[in-house]
C-alpha cells in the first residue's frame, strides 16, 4: 500500500504545478495512513507557504497530538481558533489539549467558546461537565450534561457521567437508571456494572 502511495504521490509531483498543494497534499495523506512523523514533516513545510492558513494548523495539531506533543498540538489549535474563531471543532481541540496539561482554565474558556458556536456540540459540553466534576461540584455537572442525556439519541458517554455524578451525589436510583441506560446504549462497561452492584 505505502509503495502504491509513493508512487501516486511521486506522479503528481511530475504532472502537478501547484507544489505547495502537492506538500499539503502529502501532510494530509500521510495523516490519514498513520505516517505522523512524514505528516508533521510535510505540514510544517505547507505551513511555511501558507502560515494563515487555519486547517493546516489544525491539521499540524492533530498530527502532534498524535505523536504525543501535546504543548505543539496546544500552540497550534490556538493559533487556528485565532486565524478561524468560529470553528467549534478547533475550540474543542484546543480545550482537550488544555485538559490533558492540567489546564482546566484554558480548558473551560474553550469548550464554551466552542458552545457559543454551536449550541448542542455535545464535545464542548461532556468536557465541560468533566470539568465541573473536577471542581467537585456534581450538581453543576449534571446540568451541564441533561440536554445530552435527554436528546433522542442522548450521548452515551454522558450517560456514564450522569451515572457517576448521580452515585456521587448519594441519589442511588438514579445512577442505576443512567447506568442501565449506559449499558443499554453503548453496551456493558465496568463503572456501569460497579454502580449497579
Amino acid at each position: 500500500f505505502y509503495r502504491c502511495l509513493d508512487t501516486f504521490l511521486g506522479f503528481l509531483q511530475l504532472f502537478w504545478c501547484h507544489s505547495e498543494s502537492l506538500t499539503t497534499l502529502r501532510g494530509r495523506t500521510f495523516f490519514h495512513t498513520g505516517r505522523w512523523e512524514e505528516a508533521l514533516v510535510y505540514t510544517g513545510v505547507s505551513l511555511t507557504r501558507f502560515p494563515h492558513s487555519a486547517s493546516l494548523h489544525g491539521l499540524a495539531g492533530r498530527i502532534a497530538m498524535r505523536l504525543g506533543l501535546h504543548d505543539l498540538a496546544r500552540t497550534r489549535f490556538a493559533f487556528a481558533t485565532t486565524l478561524n474563531p468560529t470553528c467549534a471543532e478547533f475550540q474543542n481541540l484546543l480545550g482537550i489539549e488544555c485538559l490533558r496539561m492540567g489546564e482546566f482554565e484554558g480548558a473551560r474558556l474553550a469548550f464554551e467558546s466552542a458552545l457559543e458556536e454551536a449550541i448542542d456540540d455535545p464535545v464542548a459540553r461532556y468536557n465541560l461537565a468533566i470539568i465541573a466534576r473536577h471542581q467537585k461540584d456534581s450538581l453543576r455537572a449534571q446540568e451541564i450534561l441533561d440536554p445530552l442525556v435527554r436528546a433522542r439519541r442522548p450521548y452515551v458517554k454522558a450517560l456514564l457521567l450522569m451515572a457517576v455524578c448521580s452515585f456521587e451525589l448519594d441519589d442511588y436510583d438514579g445512577a442505576c437508571a443512567w447506568a442501565k441506560k449506559r449499558i443499554q446504549l453503548g453496551g456493558p462497561d465496568a463503572v456501569s456494572h460497579e454502580i449497579l452492584a
